[in-house]
C-alpha cells in the first residue's frame, strides 16, 4: 500500500493442487461491474483497471536441493485510476487475522456491539483496518453457519432440546407455533430455592413477530431478583393462563407466597384462577409512575399563590416531595394507613387545592 494500490489473487496454477507455482494477481479495481438495477442508480468502486502482475517458481537445479526460487513480473503496469490516499479505501486490507476473527466471534457470543467490538480491536491493534461493516459481516457469517441450511425457528427448537434447557410449545392446526415457554436450568434450580416471590411482566419490541415475552422473574432473600423464565405469546386470558401453568408444571414450582405484576386485567384474572389462593400486589415501579403521571397533571393545574405553595409544587416537579411520599411502597402486605395514602396518590391529589395545599401534603 506504499503506493496506494491495493491487489488481490485471480488465479493460481495448478489448479487441482495444494502446492502452486503460479500466482496472478490484479488491481482491486480490475473488474466492471454491470448493474441489474432497473428503479434505482447504483455506482461501483471498480473501474476496470488493466494492471496486472504474475508470480511464479522458478525452475532451476537447485530446485532439487531446496533452494526455491521465485519471480515477479509485472505483465501491465498501467492504473486507469488515481492511487488511495489510505489504506483502509481498500476492501482486501480489511481482511481479518484469526486472531481478530476470534475476537469477533466470542464478543459477538457475548451480547457485544459491532462498535464495541471495533474499539475492542483498536486497542489491540492500532494499525488494524477493520471496520463496523466487517464485523458485521462477519456475524453474519456466523449465523449463516449456525443456521447450517434451517429455518431460525428450527434452529431454536433444536437448541432448546438440549439438557440445559426446558421449553414448550404450543401449535396451531397449521402447525405453526403460536406460544413458546423456555427456561434455562440454572433459572430453576434458583426458582425452586427460592419459591416464595413470584414476578411477570411483558416487554415489547424483543422481535420482528412483534410477539410480548413476558418475562417471570423471582426474588431471593437477599432482595435480588433473577429471571426463572421466558415466554412468547399473545396477551388475552387464555394466553397467560397457558403461560402460568406451562412455568407451573414445568418447572415444578411450589406455590408462592405473594404474586407480584402490573394492572394486566388478564395476567391478574389468570393467575387468579391458577393461583387461587395466593394474594397478588401490583409492581411498586407501576405503582410510582401511575402515581407520578397523575401527580404531575394536578400539580400542573393547581394555582399556588402563597409562597409555601409555590415551593410544595416545586418539590413535587423536582420528585423530591413525590420520593419521600413514595418510600412507603414497598414489597409486602401494606398496612391499612399505607392503602390510604395509595388511594390517595392514585386519584391524583383530586382533592388538593389552592389554600392548602401545603397543610395537605404534609399529611400524606
Amino acid at each position: 500500500m506504499q503506493h496506494g494500490y491495493g491487489f488481490h489473487i485471480k488465479r493460481t496454477k495448478p489448479h487441482n493442487s495444494d502446492i502452486k507455482t503460479r500466482y496472478y494477481y490484479e488491481c482491486d479495481k480490475s473488474k466492471i461491474y454491470q448493474s441489474k438495477a432497473s428503479s434505482r442508480s447504483t455506482s461501483t468502486r471498480t473501474t476496470g483497471c488493466p494492471f496486472k502482475l504474475v508470480i511464479f517458481k522458478m525452475k532451476s537445479k537447485e530446485e532439487e536441493q531446496g533452494n526455491d526460487q521465485w519471480r515477479l513480473e509485472v505483465t501491465n503496469p498501467e492504473h486507469n485510476h488515481e492511487p488511495s490516499l489510505h489504506a483502509s479505501a481498500h476492501p482486501v486490507y480489511h481482511r481479518r487475522t484469526a486472531a481478530e476473527t476470534d475476537t469477533i466471534r466470542s464478543m459477538t457470543r457475548a451480547g457485544s456491539r459491532p462498535t464495541q467490538i471495533q474499539t475492542a480491536l483498536q486497542q489491540r491493534n492500532p494499525d488494524t483496518l477493520v471496520t463496523a461493516k466487517d464485523i458485521r459481516t462477519e456475524r453474519k457469517k456466523m449465523k449463516m453457519e449456525h443456521l447450517n441450511g434451517r429455518s431460525p425457528i428450527e434452529t431454536l427448537l433444536d437448541d432448546l432440546s438440549s439438557s440445559e434447557w426446558i421449553y414448550d410449545v404450543k401449535r396451531d392446526s397449521d402447525d405453526r407455533i403460536q406460544y413458546l415457554f423456555f427456561a434455562h436450568q440454572k433459572q430453576v434450580e434458583m426458582q425452586l430455592a427460592n419459591p416464595d416471590v413470584l414476578m411477570m411482566d411483558c416487554t415489547y419490541r424483543t422481535n420482528k413477530y412483534r410477539l410480548p415475552l413476558l418475562h417471570i422473574l423471582g426474588c431471593t432473600n437477599l432482595q435480588t431478583f433473577f429471571s426463572a423464565g421466558f415466554c412468547f405469546r399473545n396477551e388475552t386470558r387464555q394466553d397467560y393462563q397457558w403461560a402460568v401453568s406451562t412455568f407451573l408444571f414445568k418447572t415444578r414450582t411450589p406455590q408462592p407466597r405473594v404474586f407480584i405484576s402490573d394492572h394486566e386485567n388478564a395476567l391478574k384474572s389468570a393467575a387468579s384462577r391458577l393461583l387461587p389462593h395466593v394474594p397478588q400486589l401490583l409492581c411498586v415501579w407501576h405503582i410510582n409512575m401511575n402515581v407520578q403521571t397523575k401527580a404531575q397533571v394536578e400539580w400542573r393545574n393547581a394555582d399556588a399563590k402563597t409562597k409555601e405553595e409555590k415551593q410544595a409544587m416545586i418539590d413535587i416537579s423536582s420528585g423530591r416531595h413525590r420520593g419521600r411520599k413514595l418510600r412507603m411502597c414497598q414489597i409486602g402486605l401494606p398496612s391499612v394507613l399505607q392503602r390510604r395514602r395509595l388511594r390517595m396518590l392514585g386519584q391524583g391529589f383530586s382533592d388538593v387545592r389552592n389554600n392548602d395545599v401545603s397543610s395537605r401534603a404534609s399529611k400524606l
